[in-house]
């Protein structure tokens, strides 16, 4: 016979397999905005990579 309404008797909770792919996930994906921010102020003169360079007037 199944057991219906065990209470507190079973597995403890654990981080769901999927829960920490997404942690991970997020994590590459900031280290990676960085990567990009970091490189792209030693490319170019400002130091967001938002700005528009202006190089001279377009004819």
């Amino acid at each position: 016979m199944s057991e219906i309404g065990t209470g507190g008797r079973g597995r403890p909770a654990s981080n769901n397999v999927y829960t920490v792919l997404a942690l991970v996930a997020v994590l590459v994906l900031l280290s990676c905005v960085g990567y990009v921010w970091y490189r792209s102020s030693q490319l170019f003169k400002s130091g967001s990579p938002f700005t528009i360079e202006t190089t001279g007037s377009v004819r």
